[in-house]
């Protein structure tokens, strides 16, 4: 079967079919095993094979103690690739090969007389143009392919904002008995290596799960590990053993999912490494409060074997656990175990809805089935997208799955708030990944969903600096490249033998002191005064990082990054940092960081955040000299006012340290344009007569 690309360019509105495009395919198959291994690439001469117009019709010419080799060549666009799947016939084990990269070996789904669908995603090894599709097959066996259309709307403009500072995946928001919000997700751990977000590490090893719980979807309060593997695991307490280093000793909680149900909390987690003898493995955890005490339903067991699971409860009061894929089953009514088998939830246009990612909801008699997927994007590359499909019973049939947010994905759970107005958690955009954010999404008049565009706005923030980084003016640092002795960090340490040298460290434009080598070691003495127990809670670091490096405050670990970025950050201390901090007297920061490729950067400041008053008025705080020049507002929404005895010129300078705006400011009142600058932090450099200062506003 070959369709056509449907573009639906208003949600609701009749599809459109755009002029079909060029698809020409040839199908050819052997019964006599190919002399070379290279018959799955695009290159081979498969001109001896015969050539048949019916791939459907080739099992019947397979003997039934026989095998076949299949090569089927089409010359796709990329938004027919992204739908394109295959089917199977035969019930033996099979090998599916994309220009001779072989896709999932377990593939394959519950069959339609006879012929399994076997999808051909995450991992799309096709390419826009001409792709070889490859297949062999003992007895008999058959290989044919579906060219469904990539149905997709006309999508907003959306441009996500992080509403907290830590990194997860997994991202999802409940709305609980109390009228909190609470979200969750797949978090870091605080003991060992931590949760790795890239690479062959990846979720092997954190606490447990962490909520947040907010009023308004604005302001985010971390309220801690509500259930860990120490405190509340039970057929999962121990860590996974095997003799795999990158898995022995692990154990992390996968996407867990929060609920409020029949007035209680609950959690269903997967854990990545939970017994030697299944996969993976999901738990279902019950308790009274948020925080807990959480409560195994199965004490001995997993519910099943699985991963990124979800419970849904119907307007009968039946519970339903629906998991990877779009496995749908019951749950027994406390939540033991499976009521029956479960099935996979198929759209009419694919094997699933998406690979993972998978959750359920209901509005009015229509229940929708969101999951992620991976696709090929326009000019080459791939993008995760936000599926869904839809379907007035249960376990279906399903709509065609469609594309609900496009470039951007995470466990897409829609929730609605206190006023009825749906939302989607998510944590993957591009330009901001691993990151948690809100976004509208609403029901057209037909049923289909589409995202609004409409993002949740983090409160603003201000920023007291307790020890400035080297952005605006060079903060001197003891520095070295020789590797120190090992009790470097410690504050009685002895660097006097280290370079008194400039931040930042690295190369380029923003270095001021050369850092071209692998490590770096910097020390720095700083004194705070009196900070109320608020203000401790409430510091963060500003730090840019260019590679891995490690943090600590009077030789107490305070935080520890991985990867690199690209600009400022802020990043939380940990609980321990914070209570190494002395008051009112000296202390000693210390960071290390390492670097492996590509440039490199270091810089660090400490400050304390805080959510800018409404009713604030006041002028610009000056961070640097002694200023008697008069700048005011701050906020600032449109323009800035400074009353100066002679011509100024001024500098303004975003967070970046990048020069924003450049300008001379005549004698008595003048005015200064900042309509143009986005919301965020500002730094406003000139001279007095005396020395230079700066000052910080925030933009509204």
């Amino acid at each position: 079967m070959v369709f056509l690309f449907i573009s639906m360019q208003l949600w609701g509105a009749e599809a459109q079919n755009p002029t079909p495009s060029t698809n020409t395919t040839s199908i050819r198959y052997t019964m006599i095993a190919p002399a070379s291994t290279t018959w799955t690439s695009k290159d081979f001469d498969d001109s001896a094979w015969t050539k048949t117009e019916d791939a459907a019709s080739i099992p019947a010419a397979v003997q039934k103690d026989g095998e076949v080799w299949i090569r089927i060549s089409c010359d796709l666009p990329w938004e027919l690739i992204n739908n394109t799947y295959a089917k199977v016939f035969g019930t033996g084990s099979v090998e599916v090969y994309v220009n001779g990269k072989q896709t999932d070996t377990k593939g394959g789904y519950p069959s339609n007389n006879g012929w399994r669908p076997w999808p051909l995603s995450p991992v799309r090894n096709d390419q826009p143009g001409v792709n070889v599709y490859a297949f062999h097959g003992k007895g008999a066996a058959g290989f044919q392919l579906v060219h469904e259309p990539w149905v997709m709307g006309s999508y907003p403009e959306i441009k996500p904002q992080a509403l907290i500072s830590e990194m997860l995946r997994d991202a999802n928001i409940i709305r609980g008995g109390d009228g909190n919000y609470y979200m969750t997700g797949t978090f870091a751990g605080t003991e060992g290596d931590g949760l790795q977000f890239f690479g062959t590490k990846t979720w092997k090893n954190n606490d447990g799960v962490k909520l947040y719980r907010s009023p308004d979807l604005k302001h985010w309060t971390d309220i801690g590990w509500v259930w860990t593997f120490k405190n509340n695991a039970t057929w999962c307490k121990e860590p996974f053993k095997s003799n795999d280093s990158l898995t022995n000793g692990r154990q992390a909680i996968f996407a867990p999912k929060f609920h409020y149900l029949n007035g209680k909390y609950i959690i269903v987690y997967g854990v990545n490494f939970s017994m030697p003898n299944h996969d993976w493995g999901i738990g279902i955890a019950v308790a009274d409060k948020p925080e807990g005490p959480y409560r195994e339903t199965s004490p001995d067991k997993p519910i099943c074997p699985g991963y990124d699971s979800h419970i849904f409860r119907d307007d009968d009061g039946q519970l339903y656990l629906i998991r990877n894929n779009g496995l749908l089953g019951k749950l027994k009514a406390d939540m033991s175990g499976l009521d029956g088998p479960m099935q996979l939830i198929s759209p009419e246009n694919y094997p699933f809805v998406g690979f993972e990612g998978v959750s359920m909801i209901k509005r009015g008699d229509m229940y929708y089935v969101m999951a992620a997927d991976i696709f090929l994007r326009p000019g080459g590359g791939t993008m995760g997208s936000t599926m869904v499909a839809s379907s007035k019973n249960i376990f279906g049939p399903y709509s065609k799955r469609y594309v609900l947010l496009n470039n951007g994905w995470g466990h897409a759970r829609p929730f609605q708030d206190e006023n009825g107005k749906w939302w989607t958690a998510m944590w993957n955009w591009e330009g901001l990944s691993q990151r948690f954010w809100i976004t509208g999404i609403d029901f057209a008049a037909d049923g289909t969903i589409y995202p609004t565009g409409e993002v949740i706005q983090p409160p603003q923030m201000y920023f007291t600096a307790l020890l400035p980084t080297s952005q605006v003016t060079a903060q001197t640092w003891k520095s070295t490249t020789t590797q120190p002795g090992a009790d470097w960090y410690v504050a009685a340490f002895n660097d006097n033998a280290w370079k008194s040298s400039q931040g930042g460290f690295g190369t380029g434009g923003m270095a001021k002191t050369t850092w071209n080598t692998p490590d770096i070691w910097l020390r720095k003495q700083f004194t705070v005064g009196a900070l109320t127990s608020q203000a401790i809670d409430s510091l963060v670091f500003s730090i840019f990082h260019d590679e891995n490096c490690e943090i600590y405050i009077n030789g107490i670990l305070a935080t520890s990054l991985t990867g690199y970025n690209t600009s400022y950050v802020i990043q939380p201390f940990s609980t321990e940092g914070k209570n190494a901090l002395k008051l009112n007297t000296q202390n000693v920061i210390a960071v290390h960081c390492h670097q492996t490729i590509g440039g490199q950067f270091i810089d660090v400041g400490i400050s304390v955040s805080s959510y800018i008053p409404n009713s604030a008025s006041t002028g610009l705080k000056t961070i640097y000299g002694d200023s008697k020049i008069s700048v005011f507002p701050n906020p600032v929404k449109n323009t800035l006012s400074l009353s100066v005895g002679k011509t100024t010129r001024v500098k303004i300078f975003n967070a970046n340290a990048q020069l924003v705006k450049e300008c001379k400011v005549e004698p008595y009142q003048k005015s200064i344009d900042v309509a143009f600058l986005k919301q965020g932090i500002y730094f406003l450099r000139y001279n007095n007569g005396n020395n230079m200062c700066v000052s910080r506003f925030i933009k509204q």
